[in-house]
């Protein structure tokens, strides 16, 4: 419901590449604020040993809408390396994919450029043969902030919808989001209401009501 109120959709929208898509950042409110990845120890313990037991926090979140006869998206990291490239093994941010329904093989699960996540790929194309991340509802897909991937087009006559939440070691802010797809000030207020509760109070539900 809150994602078909057209006052949510004004408020929370924001630039997405691909024809055919949209992106929401989710507000601090219920069901999202009491969601299972924001507790869920289960999906914590695998992040905690991705980002080398670092204490960890939700960065962004927010869900993305591929609609029918939408086209292939440009192939793209949600951030580049940082630092150097002669030091990039272990990953600062992670990915979570989370399919709001069963995707079939039409609608364009999310595909990957397989080790291609230690440098700048600004504008390549895959060249090799990638991997599609065949999902169901239910399943959660993880992946390096840093992995080449696109949302390949969407050939079935249903929308294929996607929460998209980022968690990161505590140093980093990923700036890009914020300035460059001109997020609002509501909108960053949501979200840091997101990172405190999964840094601070990540195992207490009073936090969350």
């Amino acid at each position: 419901r809150i994602l078909e109120d057209p006052k949510y959709q004004k408020t929370f929208e924001i630039p997405v590449s691909g024809l055919g898509r949209r992106e929401f950042m989710l507000p601090f409110r219920r069901p999202f604020n009491e969601s299972f990845f924001l507790r869920s120890k289960i999906l914590r313990d695998v992040i905690h040993r991705f980002l080398s037991g670092e204490h960890i926090k939700l960065h962004l979140l927010s869900v993305v809408i591929s609609e029918p006869d939408s086209d292939d998206q440009g192939w793209h990291q949600d951030f580049r390396y940082l630092f150097s490239a002669d030091n990039q093994d272990q990953p600062y941010a992670v990915q979570v994919g989370i399919p709001l329904q069963d995707w079939s093989d039409d609608m364009g699960p999310t595909q990957f450029c397989p080790r291609h996540n230690q440098r700048f790929y600004n504008g390549q194309e895959c060249d090799r043969p990638p991997l599609a991340a065949a999902s169901e509802l239910g399943d959660a897909v993880i992946w390096d902030y840093r992995e080449l991937h696109r949302g390949p087009a969407n050939f079935n006559r249903k929308n294929r919808s996607m929460i998209l939440a980022a968690f990161s070691r505590t140093f980093f802010v990923n700036n890009d989001a914020f300035i460059n797809r001109g997020t609002s000030l509501i909108q960053s207020l949501h979200q840091r209401r997101f990172w405190e509760a999964s840094y601070w109070h990540p195992e207490d539900p009073e936090f969350f009501s």
